[in-house]
């Protein structure tokens, strides 16, 4: 029996040895043959990219990779090809028109339909596709354009303002006011997409649960890109999806209002105060080849998820830093009430000239942006020369994250850590084509 126990336990040490020799050799040779081995990082982060999962995870990503780029300098390597980086002039390069391919981060976005993976205007990776989904409808997307949705825009913010003065002002009660910043970005959102209300402001709370879904979403999406192909196994696999809550009541409410104003039956519809459905419509006829039924659908879904969720986010950090900042708070309330009625929607072109106001909303926008992720990008062959001299070399995945970007000394000061509006107005002596310069440079793009 002894020879035989002995035999077993070399069987078994040899069974256990043989692949932990092979991961070691693995992890070695992966070590010392990267292409970006030069770069710093975390020690974890140069094998896997589980490091960059687990601090999602626990929800302090964007603080955590901040402190990284103060320990480690403006390029850091966050998983096995991918680096961070915190070098403003290069965001035209990545983010430019040169048609870099956006990393798998974004196919995650994807639904499945009858067993097939649709991409969308957001979560298309390939440039070419990209720029062929989004050519019926870049157009309704100008300045000009959304200036036509001001009217519904207007009515929206007069139910807003009416609901808050019947619910708290006029009784008394305190208003958890980030609920209904979120209610009206969602029935904002329908307005200006579908001339309808999605209902929250009316009825006061998440009556069917989409945006606790949604929140969801947003939290699986978080995690699942810092490892995409995880998502092919949890909500794209052919057999059962793990993945998060589907909202069908948001694409219900889409097809339903889209119904109903193909019938000509959408009472809510105003001929002359166009709407992006009408737009997404439009799109139908003057590009059939590339817009269909399920095309608009899709335009209609993407408007109303993305849309949504970016308005909320930025006003509860505009709101939120209005009121811990008492003095920034009183300077603002001064400006508006000098400048319009109470209690009255204000006109566009009229608000945009406020230049406090235009100060506290682009403070807001970098002090606390509504994507707090690297923006991937992959580098094309002809690799990225960083200002070190060094290369990154084609293949490789680089980002920026807007809230490291919005919080770079070398852009906006030493007091980049500080909520200052008052780093966007104009300076004494400051030309106006000095001031215009600096406004375009110190705002690196937003071309997602």
């Amino acid at each position: 029996m002894a020879p035989l126990a002995a035999l077993w336990s070399q069987k078994f040490s040899a069974f256990i040895l043989a692949p932990s020799i092979s991961l070691l050799l693995w992890l070695f040779i992966a070590y010392h043959t990267s292409p970006l081995k030069r770069y710093p990082g975390p020690f974890l982060a140069r094998w896997t990219n589980l490091y960059r999962l687990w601090h999602v995870y626990k929800g302090k990503y964007a603080s955590h990779v901040k402190k990284l780029h103060e320990k480690y300098g403006p390029v850091v390597r966050l998983g096995p090809n991918m680096l961070d980086i915190d070098l403003p002039e290069l965001c035209r390069v990545i983010y430019g028109t040169d048609g870099w391919a956006k990393s798998d981060l974004y196919t995650i976005n994807s639904p499945v339909v009858n067993g097939k993976i649709l991409y969308n205007m957001f979560s298309e990776v390939d440039p070419a596709r990209h720029a062929k989904t989004k050519r019926p409808v870049v157009r309704h997307f100008s300045v000009s354009a959304v200036q036509t949705l001001e009217p519904q825009v207007d009515s929206i913010l007069t139910d807003f303002l009416k609901v808050l003065q019947q619910r708290y002002v006029e009784t008394e009660k305190t208003c958890h006011f980030v609920d209904w910043l979120t209610y009206f970005a969602w029935d904002f959102m329908g307005m200006v997409t579908m001339s309808n209300k999605c209902g929250y402001l009316e009825k006061g709370f998440d009556f069917d649960g989409v945006l606790a879904n949604n929140v969801e979403l947003a939290d699986y999406f978080a995690l699942a890109g810092q490892m995409p192909w995880i998502d092919h196994l949890l909500d794209k696999n052919p057999i059962y999806s793990f993945g998060p809550p589907g909202i069908p009541s948001v694409a219900r409410f889409a097809i339903e209002k889209l119904t109903a104003r193909a019938k000509g039956e959408d009472k809510n519809y105003i001929e002359g105060k166009p709407d992006y459905m009408q737009y997404f419509l439009e799109s139908k006829k003057t590009h059939p080849d590339l817009v269909d039924d399920g095309g608009v659908v899709s335009y209609l879904l993407l408007n109303l998820l993305a849309g949504a969720d970016t308005v909320a986010i930025t006003m509860h950090g505009l709101f939120y830093h209005l009121l811990k900042n008492p003095r920034v708070h009183t300077r603002l309330r001064a400006e508006v009430r000098a400048a319009f009625q109470p209690f009255q929607p204000a006109p566009y072109a009229q608000a945009r000239a406020l230049p406090y106001l235009d100060a506290v909303i682009r403070e807001a926008m970098r002090y606390q942006p509504a994507f707090t992720m690297a923006l991937e990008r992959i580098v094309p062959p002809s690799g990225l020369r960083l200002p070190d001299g060094s290369v990154v070399p084609g293949g490789q995945i680089v980002g920026m994250n807007p809230y490291v970007l919005g919080r770079n000394k070398g852009l906006y000061g030493e007091d980049a850590d500080e909520f200052k509006p008052e780093r966007w107005l104009r300076g004494e002596g400051e030309g106006e084509e000095e001031y215009k310069e600096r406004m375009r440079s110190s705002s690196p793009g937003r071309q997602e």
